[in-house]
């Protein structure tokens, strides 16, 4: 992943990244779950690889965290910086090679504070109406594609601190979770398509993982 001056790669493992700064500083950083018996080792807040279609990561549902501990709360900092960085409106932890139920969406894309959400094991408590609109994924980059969504969506989580909150979405936040509930579930947009646009955009990035360009 490149961005502003940044660079990733990703080093055995795809917990495991290696961050240079414009200054080349390096910071060295493992995906937050001890359940997975991985350490997050940190100096600073890093900007994440963000895993591509094609990796098993992202085709598996993710597992519910049993505990919010520091390590946590630094992967969903990390996840934020990430965000913004790529930069996208949600990111959820598989996009980041952490297979956990966690996402973080802000339809404002930082403008407003306020508008940040941080949800650990989300579920849906309802979903209404329909909208039609074109989205497109981090883990897909350079492909969009108008998916069916809810108009408006609520679902309950734990905040960062553990305690449990209840978000309504509308329109472009009601599309974000659900964006991202997918990723939870092991689904991406081009999941939902079917015919000639599914089929075209999983040739174009198969050329382009041939290649090297993936």
């Amino acid at each position: 992943m490149e961005f502003a001056g940044w660079s990733s790669t990703f080093r055995s493992s795809p917990f495991f990244c290696i961050v240079r700064s414009p200054q080349d500083r390096v910071f060295s950083a493992r995906s937050a779950c001890s359940a997975f018996n991985v350490v997050v080792f940190r100096s600073d807040t890093v900007i994440l690889p963000i895993l591509k279609y094609g990796d098993s990561v992202l085709l598996e549902p993710a597992r519910r965290v049993e505990a919010i501990t520091s390590d946590i709360e630094r992967l969903i900092d990390d996840m934020i910086e990430t965000m913004y960085a790529a930069p996208g409106v949600g990111l959820a932890a598989p996009q980041v090679g952490v297979p956990l139920r966690i996402f973080v969406v802000d339809p404002s894309m930082g403008r407003d504070p306020a508008a940040l959400i941080a949800m650990v094991n989300p579920e849906f408590v309802s979903r209404e109406g329909m909208q039609l609109e074109e989205e497109g994924c981090l883990s897909v980059p350079g492909f969009n594609a108008t998916v069916v969504r809810p108009m408006h969506a609520v679902i309950k989580g734990l905040n960062r601190s553990g305690a449990e909150e209840v978000r309504e979405g509308r329109e472009l936040l009601a599309r974000a979770f659900q964006h991202e509930m997918d990723h939870l579930d092991g689904r991406l947009f081009i999941d939902h398509l079917r015919g000639i646009k599914r089929d075209m955009i999983l040739r174009r990035i198969r050329k382009l993982a041939r290649a090297g360009k993936w």
